[in-house]
This record gives C-alpha cells, structure tokens and sequence, in this order.
C-alpha cells in the first residue's frame, strides 16, 4: 500500500477528526477509523443532522492546527452531543474543539472526571481549548488551559454553562472569555494563575456558580468586566453564586456591571455595582433592605410598638379626663 505524505480530513457523523501524522490516500475506510480511535469514539444515537457519542477511552493529540487549528470540529447545521463518561480529551498542539457558526455542541460527562484540556506544551501562546462560534453548552466535565495568552474557553457566539468546571493552570490565562452572550447558571470557575477567571467583553448573565482562587499567587480580579476589543455593549449581570476572593470585580470604563444576589468574601470591592433597595449583611450576602428594617422591630405580645404604647397613653388620657368632667357635674348638682 502506497504512502503518500498528505494529510486527510476524517469526517465521522458530523464530527471532524483531524489526523496528527501523515495519513494514507488510498487505505480502505476500516483502516482509516482505526487510525482516528476505532472504540474510542462511538455514535450512540443519531438523526437527520444530530448525533449523540460517547468516549470509550482517552483520546489524545488527535489534530493539526497547520490544516483546520482544531482537532474536533462541529460543523454549520449540525448538533452534537459529547459525553466525556469520565475520560480526558487532550490536545498537545492546537484547539481542542471548534463549533462552527450556525452548529451546536453539548458537552455533558455522565461518570464524572472527564476533562477536556489543552497541554502546557502546545505549540504558541494564544491557543484556546475550545472555541465556540455557534452554540456551545456546557452541562458537565471539566475544561483547562495551561497555555497562555488565551482563554479555557472563547465565545463568540451563545454560550451557556449549566454545571462542570473551567480552570486556568498558569499566569496570563483566562477561564472563559466571553465576547457575545454568555449565561452561567451553575459551576466552579477557579483561578489558578494572574488573570481573571472570567474575561466579559460581551453580554453576561451570572445565576449561580461557585468563583474562586486557588495557590498562593498574586491574583487579578476573579472577573473583568471590560470592552477590550470588543464592539459589543459590556454588561454584566450577577444574580447569585458564591465568590471567593479579595479581589471580585475590575469594571472597566463604559462597562455595566449589576449585582442583584450573591455571597462575595470582600462586599467592599463590589458594593457600588449592588442595585437600589439592596446591601450586604454581615456574611457577605445580599439581601434587601426591607428585610433589615423588619428583622430588627421585635414584634410580638410582650413587646408592644411604639404605636400600640401611644394609643395606650391616649385612651389613659382620655379616661382620666371623662373621670374629671363627671366629678365636676357631680358637684355642681349635689
């Protein structure tokens, strides 16, 4: 069988799998899957334009940034779902995982442990573990970067991330950079190097989440709120989660930033984002001020308010004075 040096585009059900060595122009299709992970990859369910797989085992340096700068691709027009079952998906030399404008990817891990990460000893600064130009969810697994210069995850689409971790391992690295609409509604974002763990340049909606630091390193904010490159309005809106650092928020000029719930370690360096009617308790927590006002009367039989004494004083008052006219009639009479 001849060898030519050339390298060839696998596509399997909608997923592109890019060989990292010289592929093989004329091997017949069954030698082709063996070399791109035969049973490491397997198609549970599909339809007209959606599939479902699953890892088997652990896949490794599958792709070649110098043909498509990723080694799996999501393309236009297609939904993915990607169970990670507990096993690693690493890249050594580029992107992990690319959706194309117009595909979607859900990225669940129904055993737990599975990572999807691209190694401190890929080629180049700037290279993202995943990238996200369409629709990306994130249900579960753990995404991480030990390359600088970029993020664990870009999005220049809609992300949204209902659980999972995304982690940075080195310095001037983000978590997850956001550059259109981003919504977390659960998750650990843990920054474990310089930069902020969140990168908002876009529009982003934080429900709930858990925001930290880890190592004794100097730390950036857990988050930056600010334009950057991006055209978009900046906006940030947090609902709820629990942020863990003494340096929470950077919001950068003619960005927005909104908290509206939360517990945060140092309320001092968000208070000026709460919205009206709220402040932190003791705790750090948000609360409304309603709820200060009425937790501090202490209403009940034994402790009358001061309306309950004032009404009382007045009906004395008026007693005693109905007591003085009749003894006056009484007088005047007899």
């Amino acid at each position: 069988m001849k060898k030519v040096f050339m390298l060839v585009t696998i596509l399997v059900a909608g997923l592109v799998f890019i060989p990292k060595v010289n592929a093989l122009s004329d091997v017949d299709i069954e030698t082709l899957e063996d070399y791109a992970g035969k049973d490491q990859v397997v198609i549970t369910s599909r339809g007209d334009n959606y599939f479902e797989a699953e890892l088997r085992k652990d896949l490794s340096n599958l792709g070649n940034p110098n043909v498509q700068g990723y080694d799996l691709g999501v393309p236009s027009g297609q939904t993915v779902v990607l169970d990670l079952k507990g096993h690693k998906f690493l890249s050594f030399s580029g992107t992990a995982i690319e959706v194309a404008p117009g595909g979607t990817l859900i990225i669940k891990d129904s055993v737990g442990d599975g990572v999807i990460e691209l190694s401190s000893i890929s080629k180049g600064n700037g290279i993202s573990t995943i990238i996200n130009k369409g629709n990306l969810t994130i249900e579960g697994g753990k995404v991480v970067s030990e390359v600088a210069g970029n993020a664990a995850v870009v999005n220049e689409g809609v992300l949204t991330i209902n659980g999972g971790q995304i982690e940075t391992k080195v310095n001037s690295a983000w978590g997850l950079t956001n550059y259109k609409t981003a919504t977390i509604n659960n998750g650990t974002f843990t920054q474990g190097g310089d930069y902020s763990v969140i990168q908002n340049s876009g529009d982003m909606t934080i429900n709930n989440g858990k925001f930290e630091t880890s190592g004794s390193g100097v730390h950036n904010s857990l988050i930056t709120n600010n334009k950057g490159i991006s055209d978009e309005d900046v906006k940030l809106t947090i609902a709820n989660g629990d942020f863990e650092s003494n340096l929470i928020l950077y919001n950068g000029e003619d960005s927005i930033a909104t908290i509206t719930g939360g517990n945060f370690q140092n309320p001092d360096n968000v208070v000026k984002y709460l919205a009206s009617g709220l402040h932190f308790d003791n705790n750090g927590n948000v609360v409304k001020d309603a709820e200060v006002v009425s937790s501090s009367n202490n209403t009940n039989d034994n402790n009358p308010d001061t309306s309950d004494i004032n009404l009382y004083l007045l009906l004395s008052i008026l007693g005693v004075s109905t007591l003085g006219f009749g003894y006056v009639i009484k007088r005047r009479f007899n």
